[in-house]
Protein backbone atom coordinates (compact mmCIF):
# COMPACT_ATOMS: atom_id res chain seq x y z
CA UNK A 1 0.00 0.00 0.00
CA UNK A 2 1.26 3.56 -0.79
CA UNK A 3 2.02 5.83 2.16
CA UNK A 4 0.28 9.14 2.97
CA UNK A 5 3.27 11.39 2.03
CA UNK A 6 3.59 8.98 -1.37
CA UNK A 7 -0.25 10.10 -2.12
CA UNK A 8 0.30 13.17 -1.45
CA UNK A 9 3.01 13.73 -4.22
CA UNK A 10 1.09 12.00 -6.50
CA UNK A 11 -2.16 13.77 -5.87
CA UNK A 12 0.06 17.30 -6.54
CA UNK A 13 1.43 15.77 -9.30
CA UNK A 14 -1.82 14.43 -10.45
CA UNK A 15 -3.52 18.16 -9.84
CA UNK A 16 -0.51 19.66 -11.78
CA UNK A 17 -1.58 17.54 -15.22
CA UNK A 18 -5.33 18.21 -14.96
CA UNK A 19 -4.57 21.83 -14.40
CA UNK A 20 -2.53 22.09 -18.16
CA UNK A 21 -6.18 20.95 -19.66
CA UNK A 22 -6.74 22.92 -22.88
CA UNK A 23 -9.75 24.57 -21.08
CA UNK A 24 -9.05 24.87 -18.06
CA UNK A 25 -11.46 22.60 -16.80
CA UNK A 26 -10.27 18.63 -15.56
CA UNK A 27 -12.33 15.93 -16.21
CA UNK A 28 -12.47 12.69 -14.86
CA UNK A 29 -11.67 10.93 -18.03
CA UNK A 30 -7.97 12.72 -17.84
CA UNK A 31 -7.18 10.99 -14.21
CA UNK A 32 -5.99 7.50 -15.58
CA UNK A 33 -3.56 9.05 -17.62
CA UNK A 34 -2.77 11.68 -14.76
CA UNK A 35 -2.01 8.88 -12.24
CA UNK A 36 0.20 6.94 -14.69
CA UNK A 37 2.58 9.68 -15.47
CA UNK A 38 2.28 10.68 -11.56
CA UNK A 39 3.57 7.01 -10.86
CA UNK A 40 5.89 7.04 -13.90
CA UNK A 41 7.37 10.31 -12.22
CA UNK A 42 7.86 8.63 -8.72
CA UNK A 43 9.62 5.16 -10.53
CA UNK A 44 6.66 3.09 -9.49
CA UNK A 45 4.64 0.25 -10.85
CA UNK A 46 2.02 -1.14 -8.85
CA UNK A 47 -0.29 -3.87 -8.87
CA UNK A 48 -3.51 -3.67 -11.09
CA UNK A 49 -5.66 -3.89 -8.02
CA UNK A 50 -3.72 -0.99 -6.44
CA UNK A 51 -3.86 0.90 -9.20
CA UNK A 52 -7.64 0.81 -9.31
CA UNK A 53 -7.69 1.42 -5.47
CA UNK A 54 -5.60 4.66 -6.29
CA UNK A 55 -7.60 6.26 -9.54
CA UNK A 56 -10.94 5.59 -7.11
CA UNK A 57 -9.09 7.58 -3.88
CA UNK A 58 -7.90 10.34 -6.30
CA UNK A 59 -11.42 10.63 -7.64
CA UNK A 60 -12.99 10.84 -4.98
CA UNK A 61 -10.58 13.59 -3.63
CA UNK A 62 -10.13 15.46 -6.64
CA UNK A 63 -14.02 15.25 -8.54
CA UNK A 64 -15.90 13.75 -5.69
CA UNK A 65 -16.66 14.43 -1.80
CA UNK A 66 -13.19 13.49 -1.01
CA UNK A 67 -13.11 11.21 2.80
CA UNK A 68 -17.01 11.65 2.61
CA UNK A 69 -17.26 9.67 -0.62
CA UNK A 70 -16.89 6.43 0.81
CA UNK A 71 -19.40 6.80 3.65
CA UNK A 72 -22.33 7.85 1.10
CA UNK A 73 -21.42 4.50 -1.17
CA UNK A 74 -21.91 2.58 1.87
CA UNK A 75 -25.36 0.50 1.77
CA UNK A 76 -25.24 0.87 5.71
CA UNK A 77 -24.78 4.92 6.13
CA UNK A 78 -28.72 6.59 5.75
CA UNK A 79 -27.04 9.92 6.47
CA UNK A 80 -23.44 12.09 6.52
CA UNK A 81 -23.69 14.78 8.66
CA UNK A 82 -21.03 17.96 8.59
CA UNK A 83 -21.63 19.13 12.62
CA UNK A 84 -18.75 21.91 12.56
CA UNK A 85 -16.08 21.57 15.13
CA UNK A 86 -17.29 17.78 16.04
CA UNK A 87 -16.32 17.00 13.07
CA UNK A 88 -17.90 14.10 10.65
CA UNK A 89 -20.84 11.52 11.78
CA UNK A 90 -23.02 9.35 10.13
CA UNK A 91 -26.33 7.32 10.79
CA UNK A 92 -25.22 3.42 10.33
CA UNK A 93 -28.05 0.82 10.35
CA UNK A 94 -30.06 3.59 12.88
CA UNK A 95 -26.64 4.32 15.30
CA UNK A 96 -25.02 7.33 15.40
CA UNK A 97 -21.79 6.72 14.90
CA UNK A 98 -18.42 9.34 14.73
CA UNK A 99 -16.06 9.36 12.24
CA UNK A 100 -12.40 10.50 11.43
CA UNK A 101 -12.84 12.91 8.85
CA UNK A 102 -12.31 16.22 10.35
CA UNK A 103 -11.13 19.64 8.79
CA UNK A 104 -8.78 22.06 9.72
CA UNK A 105 -8.95 24.84 12.09
CA UNK A 106 -8.77 27.36 9.30
CA UNK A 107 -11.72 25.82 7.55
CA UNK A 108 -13.78 25.64 10.44
CA UNK A 109 -12.57 28.90 11.33
CA UNK A 110 -13.45 30.02 7.33
CA UNK A 111 -16.67 28.14 7.68
CA UNK A 112 -17.48 30.39 10.44
CA UNK A 113 -16.69 33.18 8.53
CA UNK A 114 -18.82 32.87 5.83
CA UNK A 115 -21.41 32.12 8.08
CA UNK A 116 -21.01 35.55 9.65
CA UNK A 117 -21.28 36.75 6.19
CA UNK A 118 -24.80 35.24 5.41
CA UNK A 119 -25.76 36.52 8.77
CA UNK A 120 -24.80 39.89 7.75
CA UNK A 121 -26.58 40.10 4.64
CA UNK A 122 -29.85 39.03 6.41
CA UNK A 123 -30.26 42.50 7.89
CA UNK A 124 -28.87 44.10 4.59
CA UNK A 125 -30.80 42.52 1.89
CA UNK A 126 -33.87 43.78 3.83
CA UNK A 127 -32.36 47.37 4.47
CA UNK A 128 -31.48 47.52 0.61
CA UNK A 129 -35.20 46.60 -0.19
CA UNK A 130 -36.28 49.32 2.23
CA UNK A 131 -34.39 51.73 0.18
CA UNK A 132 -35.56 50.59 -3.36
CA UNK A 133 -39.13 51.38 -2.00
CA UNK A 134 -38.52 54.30 -0.41
CA UNK A 135 -37.16 55.38 -3.91
CA UNK A 136 -39.90 54.15 -6.18
CA UNK A 137 -41.75 55.90 -3.67
CA UNK A 138 -40.95 59.14 -3.87
CA UNK A 139 -40.34 58.54 -7.75
CA UNK A 140 -43.88 58.03 -7.94
CA UNK A 141 -44.63 60.69 -5.69
CA UNK A 142 -43.62 63.08 -8.38
CA UNK A 143 -45.60 61.33 -11.67
CA UNK A 144 -45.91 57.40 -12.29
CA UNK A 145 -43.65 57.40 -15.04
CA UNK A 146 -40.93 58.82 -12.97
CA UNK A 147 -41.44 55.65 -11.09
CA UNK A 148 -41.52 53.46 -13.99
CA UNK A 149 -38.74 55.36 -15.65
CA UNK A 150 -36.81 54.40 -12.26
CA UNK A 151 -37.58 50.92 -12.55
CA UNK A 152 -36.50 50.51 -16.17
CA UNK A 153 -33.52 52.17 -15.65
CA UNK A 154 -32.06 50.58 -12.66
CA UNK A 155 -33.04 47.58 -13.83
CA UNK A 156 -31.42 47.89 -16.99
CA UNK A 157 -28.22 49.58 -15.36
CA UNK A 158 -28.00 46.59 -12.71
CA UNK A 159 -28.48 43.93 -15.86
CA UNK A 160 -25.41 46.14 -17.19
CA UNK A 161 -23.53 46.05 -14.09
CA UNK A 162 -23.82 42.10 -13.81
CA UNK A 163 -23.23 41.41 -17.57
CA UNK A 164 -19.56 43.64 -17.32
CA UNK A 165 -18.29 41.22 -13.95
CA UNK A 166 -19.75 38.35 -16.15
CA UNK A 167 -17.21 39.47 -18.67
CA UNK A 168 -14.58 39.64 -16.18
CA UNK A 169 -15.05 36.61 -14.57
CA UNK A 170 -15.13 34.83 -18.23
CA UNK A 171 -11.33 35.68 -18.45
CA UNK A 172 -9.76 36.42 -14.97
CA UNK A 173 -12.64 34.59 -12.61
CA UNK A 174 -9.54 33.12 -9.97
CA UNK A 175 -8.31 36.72 -9.65
CA UNK A 176 -11.97 38.13 -9.20
CA UNK A 177 -12.56 35.15 -6.64
CA UNK A 178 -10.17 35.89 -4.80
CA UNK A 179 -10.70 39.42 -4.47
CA UNK A 180 -13.86 38.58 -3.30
CA UNK A 181 -12.45 36.84 -0.71
CA UNK A 182 -10.14 39.09 0.68
CA UNK A 183 -12.86 41.61 0.70
CA UNK A 184 -15.01 39.65 2.66
CA UNK A 185 -12.50 37.42 4.85
CA UNK A 186 -9.77 39.63 5.64
CA UNK A 187 -8.50 37.05 7.96
CA UNK A 188 -7.30 35.61 5.15
CA UNK A 189 -8.32 31.84 6.24
CA UNK A 190 -9.60 30.99 2.81
CA UNK A 191 -6.10 30.21 1.51
CA UNK A 192 -6.72 26.34 1.74
CA UNK A 193 -4.06 24.04 -0.15
CA UNK A 194 -6.08 22.11 -3.08
CA UNK A 195 -3.82 18.83 -2.86
CA UNK A 196 -4.83 18.52 1.40
CA UNK A 197 -8.36 20.74 1.84
CA UNK A 198 -11.21 18.96 2.39
CA UNK A 199 -13.22 21.89 1.95
CA UNK A 200 -11.49 22.61 -1.76
CA UNK A 201 -12.65 19.33 -2.23
CA UNK A 202 -15.89 19.56 -1.57
CA UNK A 203 -16.34 22.74 -3.14
CA UNK A 204 -13.81 23.25 -5.99
CA UNK A 205 -13.61 26.24 -8.23
CA UNK A 206 -15.84 24.53 -10.85
CA UNK A 207 -18.68 24.43 -8.27
CA UNK A 208 -18.42 28.04 -7.87
CA UNK A 209 -17.97 28.91 -11.42
CA UNK A 210 -21.29 26.94 -12.26
CA UNK A 211 -22.95 28.85 -9.15
CA UNK A 212 -21.50 32.54 -10.20
CA UNK A 213 -23.13 31.55 -13.44
CA UNK A 214 -26.45 30.19 -11.98
CA UNK A 215 -27.34 33.21 -9.97
CA UNK A 216 -25.32 35.81 -12.68
CA UNK A 217 -27.60 34.46 -15.22
CA UNK A 218 -30.82 34.80 -13.03
CA UNK A 219 -30.30 38.09 -11.77
CA UNK A 220 -30.19 39.17 -15.18
CA UNK A 221 -33.22 37.37 -16.37
CA UNK A 222 -35.08 39.37 -13.04
CA UNK A 223 -33.93 42.33 -14.28
CA UNK A 224 -34.35 42.39 -17.62
CA UNK A 225 -38.08 41.35 -17.46
CA UNK A 226 -38.58 44.16 -14.88
CA UNK A 227 -37.19 46.69 -17.16
CA UNK A 228 -39.58 45.22 -20.25
CA UNK A 229 -42.42 45.36 -17.97
CA UNK A 230 -41.63 48.76 -16.79
CA UNK A 231 -41.02 49.55 -20.46
CA UNK A 232 -44.57 48.44 -21.42
CA UNK A 233 -46.25 50.69 -18.46
CA UNK A 234 -44.62 53.26 -20.07
CA UNK A 235 -45.50 52.84 -23.49
CA UNK A 236 -48.97 52.29 -22.40
CA UNK A 237 -49.23 55.30 -20.68
CA UNK A 238 -48.19 57.32 -23.53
Amino acid sequence: MTSESLRQRLERAIVSRLREADDGRPRVEQLAPALRDALAGERLAVPSGELRELQRFFEDRLFGLGPLAPLLRDQHVSEVMVNGSRGVWVERDGRLEETGIRFTDDEYSHMADVRNVFVAAKFLVPVSLLVIIIRLQRARARSPRAMWELVRDGSLIAAAAVVLIGIAATFAFEPLFLAFHYVFFPQGNFLFDPATSNLIRLYPDWYWQGISLRVGLSFIAVALSLAGAAALRLRAAK
